[in-house]
């Protein structure tokens, strides 16, 4: 048997097993969904086609819904409507093609395709947004030219497998600094994130989720590192670097700037400051600042500069609808969808075109299990102040990143609800740039129990966890192929 390399060996072996297991889960989610099913699949690579093939970044912040062009190149619009896949959208009793006469009639009629057919596509939503994660993707399609653009869907797939493993070894490394070097925890974490069903299944579909995701948990971690072992002009620049990233590859990635600016704000006070706490005043005045700077923020986005008393009661109403039950004196706001569609049906469901879910039943039991979760983590928290007294400044940013994140998410969501698209837009999957927050406290709500209860409570959840990644593969294969 030849020798395991050197890097390898550095390797924790429950870390190692579960980069194979995410690879495996990729590569599989691949071949299940056809190509072009994924959440908005078809416009992210009609980007990727356009900058390669028109040698352009097409980037239009503001849209350009008048371009008078079709949206998509003359190829990838034969080869939705030529091979039968656009039927397949949202349509449930639709199933893709797939005999060896179908797919020879579609080789003829591809190969009479020129540059000028590839690259002169119009406007599509995608183009929207900024470029880094599909100039990433234009090197593999340059380097896979010479194939059918099915064959390179399925690469430019493939090409997120590294963003995949980068998020499981973050929260790996995350969960090491956070909860101790204990490796049945850092397993839990990391294999609870490995075992995520919405995130294996954007790895799989070209789309810059998952991009977005790995660019977060790095720069959590590294927020992590500078807060734990001080703040040097190389970490100073790394974190820069990934927040220009971050804004970079989607709107949704300029919340990282604010738990990145208290990090530098906070390593800078602790240098001044060594082995000093702050007072209970100056941490209440200061977090009602920050609340207060939040908020203000928040609800100017929201209502668009435009503050005006209607406009604040119907955020209000919003606000409340999405995360308590509607009592009966409030007006509807929006459609009927809340915190639970967010975190259970579209967090573990909602895969192709987000037609594809578990029964309610099933929804049901997630629902509950993550509300003794997350009351299991509280109960760790409130066992182990000492902890949490010692890492305070790294569960401000923490907590500042996620309240960042749904702070933006609900503003864009209020500004689309009272507009004229009257979508509610809060996804599961734009919560996956928190994965190593989920991780975490998944690891955390069985860190307080013996050794011997913990592991085997840990084991169980990752056994479910398991059952929920089977089940969403099979439902997602019956979708298809039944």
């Amino acid at each position: 048997m030849p020798p395991v390399p050197g890097p390898l060996r550095r390797v924790p072996i429950p870390l190692l097993v579960l980069l194979v297991v995410c690879v495996v889960e990729a590569l599989t989610w691949t071949i299940v969904l056809p190509p072009l099913q994924g959440p908005d699949e078809v416009s992210h690579f009609a980007y990727v086609q356009r900058t390669v093939e028109a040698r352009e970044i097409p980037w239009k912040m503001s849209g350009d819904p008048t371009d008078g062009r079709p949206p998509y190149s003359t190829e990838l619009g034969e080869a939705e409507s030529y091979t039968g896949l656009s039927p397949l959208y949202g349509n449930p009793s639709a199933r893709p093609p797939g005999t060896a006469l179908e797919e020879r009639t579609w080789a003829q009629r591809q190969a009479q395709f020129d540059r000028d057919d590839r690259a002169n596509g119009g406007f599509t939503s995608a183009l929207k947004n900024p470029p880094a994660y599909y100039l990433y993707e234009a090197v593999p399609y340059f380097a896979t030219s010479p194939l059918g653009i099915f064959d390179q869907v399925f690469v430019l797939r493939m090409a997120n497998i590294p963003f995949l493993l980068i998020i499981v070894v973050c929260v790996w490394l995350i969960a090491g600094e956070l909860l101790g070097r204990r490796r049945w925890l850092q397993t839990l974490a990391a294999g609870s994130v490995a075992l995520q069903p919405q995130l294996t299944q954007l790895t799989a579909v070209v789309n810059p989720d998952v991009f977005l995701s790995a660019v977060w948990s790095v720069a959590l971690y590294l927020m992590i590192v500078i807060l734990r072992r001080g703040l040097t002009p190389k970490r100073a620049a790394g974190l820069v670097a990934l927040c220009v990233l971050s804004g970079f590859t989607h709107g949704r990635g300029l919340a990282l700037a604010v738990p990145a600016l208290l990090t530098i704000a906070l390593a800078l006070w602790k240098a001044r400051r060594p082995g000093e706490m702050p007072s209970k005043r100056t941490a209440l005045s200061l977090t009602g600042i920050g609340a207060a700077a939040s908020v203000a923020a928040f609800v100017y986005i929201a209502l668009a500069g435009a503050l005006t008393t209607t406009g604040l009661r119907q955020l209000a109403s919003y606000l409340w609808q999405f995360y308590l039950p509607r009592p009966g004196f409030l007006q509807s706001f929006g459609p009927d969808y809340g915190v639970r569609e967010v975190a259970v049906e579209r967090f573990y469901g909602g895969f192709a075109q987000l037609e594809i879910g578990f029964s309610p039943a099933i929804n049901n039991a997630l629902w509950w299990g993550l509300i003794a979760i997350a009351v299991s983590a509280a109960v760790a928290i409130a066992r182990n102040p000492a902890a949490l007294r010692a890492r305070w400044d790294i569960a401000v940013v923490l907590l500042s990143a996620l309240a960042a994140t749904l702070l933006l998410l609900h503003a864009i969501a209020y500004r689309s609800l009272s507009g004229a698209g009257g979508d509610p837009i809060i996804t599961g999957r734009y919560l996956l740039p928190l994965a190593a927050l989920y991780g975490v406290a998944i690891a955390l709500c069985v860190s307080w129990l013996p050794r011997r209860w913990g592991v085997g409570v840990g084991g169980a959840l990752l056994a479910v966890l398991t059952l929920v990644q089977l089940g969403a593969l099979a439902i997602t294969v019956e979708r298809f192929y039944a």
